[in-house]
């Protein structure tokens, strides 16, 4: 694989920080705000405001002389929507992993209520496991809504476990059991088990993205003993790394927590 160089431009690195500084605070930021965060001159960050103001990126409070951002990002956004980029990202990488690993893979994506496949490439083996493309499943049912679920806040996962129709009809006993298992399992953000649809497939499941980016999950349901080629250690390393490359290729920031493990 061709290493692309890597070239420094300092002032565009700057403009960039100041976009991502007021994107994550809650309130308008002043010169002296963004001066203290990214410890830079008042002058060199006024100049980079001022760029920013007239390309239409940044608003400011005359009133305040206060900044935030404008529209323009979200207009830029909305041109390629997460879930349409992320498969036109992906679907290379899941060639590559099920030609690596003689399995299918497949993305998944919490889509209201339902987990929903949203890619899918068939494994090159005669038999083989293969999700159809937008089938819909409750979360409980699957490693992958299971992780996506170890994900969200207490609040958002409580809205979506009420509609699910597998918690909806579970025991007290059986509610508890599942909340222990979402919450002390996925601390590598990796979900491994039998799968609940098919005797005799594994599952294996590793998240993309977060809850504030796009939020996938890519997943490998392995038949259990078909072949010496496709070995449960072998096809961990390669989805973990296939994740990485992906969350790499779409600009996600890998949580600290499995970028460790990788």
């Amino acid at each position: 694989m061709t290493t692309t160089p890597k070239y420094s431009v300092p002032a565009l690195e700057k403009g960039m920080q100041i976009l991502e500084d007021l994107a994550a605070s809650e309130e308008p930021l002043s010169i002296t705000d963004l001066s203290d965060r990214q410890g830079k001159g008042r002058n060199e960050i006024y100049r980079m405001l001022c760029c920013l103001d007239s390309l239409g990126y940044i608003v400011k409070d005359e009133a305040n002389k206060r900044y935030s951002l404008s529209l323009k990002l979200y207009q830029m956004a909305t041109y390629h929507p997460p879930i349409r980029y992320l498969r036109l990202s992906a679907r290379r990488a899941l060639q590559e992993l099920s030609f690596k690993i003689n399995e299918s893979c497949h993305l998944c994506v919490l889509d209201g209520s339902h987990l929903s496949v949203v890619e899918q490439v068939s494994g090159p083996e005669r038999i083989r496991i293969a999700f159809k493309l937008g089938a819909r499943f409750d979360p409980l049912e699957t490693s992958s809504g299971k992780l996506l679920l170890s994900e969200y806040d207490e609040a958002r996962r409580q809205n979506l476990l009420a509609v699910s129709r597998i918690w909806q009809q579970a025991k007290a006993v059986e509610k508890e059991a599942i909340m222990t298992e979402i919450m002390t399992k996925p601390s590598k953000r990796i979900w491994e088990e039998g799968s609940s649809l098919r005797e005799g497939i594994y599952d294996i499941a590793v998240a993309l993205g977060s809850p504030d980016t796009v939020h996938a999950t890519l997943a490998v349901a392995h038949i259990a003993g078909r072949s010496k080629k496709s070995n449960l250690q072998m096809i961990r390393e390669h989805v973990i790394a296939t994740a990485k490359q992906i969350e790499d290729e779409l600009g996600l920031v890998a949580p600290q927590s499995l970028e460790s493990k990788r």
